[in-house]
């Protein structure tokens, strides 16, 4: 257990300063732990946003670069890219927001130490409109799961039950559900 707690340090590492390496800044905002919005440059890897999940660098000039954990902002955007700070089994994350609406989904990434392989795992969260509170969609359950929020939208659970949708298509199913109920409330 030691040892694949080691690699998996020693793998961030190297990931984040390999990201490091190859950052870019462009113009963001973080939304403070009081729900202030601070305009400024975030930082970020246009090949690879792995790092952001744990922690962003935003400056609002040249001499104020700080590096921020989800414990200490609520969230930061770049690029119509959108972070927000949740807890994910105890422990405080960023996780990016893929589609925004009645149910909000959010994006999870992080490396594992597979079968002797570093790989990206990503993980997929719902959450309700009005709470903070996420539930990990789960590949084998995601049907149950997203009937369980979307059920007032039958066609749409009936397409995802006839696999005309699988969960390689969960962004898709989100947008599509948001958009008609978006389009209903006007």
């Amino acid at each position: 257990m030691k040892i694949k707690n080691l690699l998996t340090i020693a793998s961030i590492g190297i990931t984040f300063f390999i990201a490091q390496a190859q950052s870019t800044l462009t113009s963001g905002y973080i939304i403070t732990s009081t729900g202030d919005t601070l305009k400024g440059q975030v930082k970020f890897n246009p090949k690879n946003d792995l790092t952001l999940f744990d922690a962003v660098v935003f400056q609002t000039n040249q001499n104020d670069k700080k590096s921020y954990r989800p414990n200490k902002i609520k969230g930061f955007a770049y690029n119509e890219n959108c972070f927000v700070s949740r807890k994910i089994e105890d422990n405080e994350v960023f996780v990016k927001r893929v589609s925004a609406g009645n149910v909000n989904l959010y994006e999870y990434k992080s490396e594992e130490f597979f079968m002797n392989k570093i790989r990206i795992s990503i993980e997929y969260y719902i959450e309700k409109s009005g709470t903070a509170e996420l539930i990990h969609i789960k590949e084998s359950k995601f049907k149950k799961q997203l009937a369980e929020v979307m059920g007032d939208d039958q066609e749409l659970l009936k397409d995802i039950h006839d696999k005309k949708y699988e969960y390689d298509k969960i962004v898709d199913i989100f947008e599509q559900y948001n958009t008609k109920k978006e389009i209903n409330k006007g």
